[in-house]
């Protein structure tokens, strides 16, 4: 239990008011004359020992100053519910068989929606990210509680950044389809400056462009445009991957300015301001930011490209992830699940309290009532 308004405990020390009123009363006596003592001096001996009456209305009053105390300073209660296992499914994803599910009796199942509706319910039909989702989970569920997540190889609904959970997650990829199929996907008008220095850059972008065209007839597809480090790109180009090092020259910038987006390699130079994180590694190292030039962005891998220093350009999934990259401003919406894991060791979310001050108004109307029956009872030596 914490309290809103501690410094209101202070006034604890009005609790020495109903015993000093005690104290300082005595009962009303009535002196009777006896003839037999009429002749005897009288001689008076004062009481110096205190003496309480009525201890039962002095408890019931220093009960009721307490909880009137207490009232003021808003006491809550954090409620803390026994841990559990949650297994959270993505709307879209497949429940596979329980022979694949933990085997705990105290799994709870549940769907990644608004609410976190149980499995029993129909599929949820939701729009809600499902980053924010997670977060909001995470947030909600108590300390201790295991939590597994089962999701589609693909995820949409998603940020650049993986989340940053508090807790462990078991991270179950399962069959399931959220987002169309990369094939459907609009394929980039992109262009490329190589750099006849460092050749072998070029290649990971032009197999992730063959890639892009896989469902086109073979007639159809095509090697990526060329174009020089200071010529222009075609009106119809919105992504240059510019491969050269060293400074970008002026008609880049403006042809970023104009709204175009600008790929640049680590050693590119440019005058840099603030730039946002676009893509990560699994291990948290950045491999690609952004930053907004004019009306167009301008992204920069921070990792060397190539295979050995840079392993995520060979997997498989780097067209796709490219292509979410590049076609979606200004972060990605669409990722793929298996190089989205949520980390732990986010900072943990306390409970919401819950006020008990509904229960102390209570508890001093009821002790209000008892204090006035003791002080109004008949034949009460003592004035109320």
């Amino acid at each position: 239990m914490n309290f809103l308004l501690p410094s209101a405990l202070f006034a604890l020390i009005a609790l020495a008011l109903p015993v000093l009123i005690h104290l300082s009363r005595r009962s009303q006596e009535q002196r009777t004359d006896f003839a037999a003592l009429r002749w005897l001096q009288a001689r008076f001996r004062p009481r110096r020992q205190p003496i309480v009456q009525e201890w039962l209305l002095l408890l019931i009053r220093l009960l009721l100053l307490s909880v009137l105390v207490l009232f003021l300073a808003i006491p809550v209660r954090q409620q803390t519910p026994a841990p559990e296992h949650w297994l959270v499914a993505v709307p879209s994803a497949v429940w596979p068989s329980d022979a694949e599910l933990p085997s705990e009796k105290s799994v709870s199942r549940h769907w990644l929606a608004p609410g976190f509706p149980p499995a029993e319910r129909p599929v949820p039909n939701t729009t809600v990210p499902v980053a924010s989702l997670l977060r909001e989970l995470d947030a909600k569920l108590p300390a201790g509680t295991q939590l597994t997540i089962l999701v589609p190889e693909r995820l949409r609904g998603w940020d650049a950044e993986q989340p940053r959970l508090q807790r462990p997650v078991r991270w179950q990829i399962v069959k399931g389809q959220m987002a169309a199929p990369a094939s459907r996907l609009e394929i980039p008008s992109m262009v490329l400056t190589p750099d006849r220095a460092k050749a072998e850059r070029a290649r990971y972008f032009r197999a992730a462009y063959r890639v892009w065209q896989a469902h086109l007839p073979d007639a159809q597809q095509r090697d990526v445009p060329l174009v020089a480090a200071d010529a222009t790109p075609p009106a119809s180009a919105r992504i240059w991957v510019y491969l050269s090092s060293g400074k970008i020259p002026e008609t880049a910038r403006r042809w970023v300015q104009g709204g175009g987006t600008l790929m640049l390699v680590p050693d590119a130079v440019f005058d840099a301001g603030e730039s946002d994180v676009l893509w990560r590694a699994e291990d948290g190292s950045i491999l690609l930011v952004q930053q907004a030039v004019g009306n167009g962005r301008i992204l920069q891998w921070r990792q060397p490209l190539n295979g050995t220093q840079t392993p995520q350009l060979l997997d498989a999934a780097f067209p796709e992830r490219l292509q979410a990259v590049l076609t979606t401003s200004p972060q990605p919406d669409a990722t793929l699940a298996s190089i989205q894991q949520p980390r732990s060791g986010a900072s943990p979310v306390a409970p919401d309290p819950q006020p008990l001050q509904p229960w102390l108004m209570l508890a001093v109307a009821l002790l209000f009532v008892a204090e006035r029956v003791l002080a109004t009872r008949p034949g009460r030596s003592l004035p109320a």
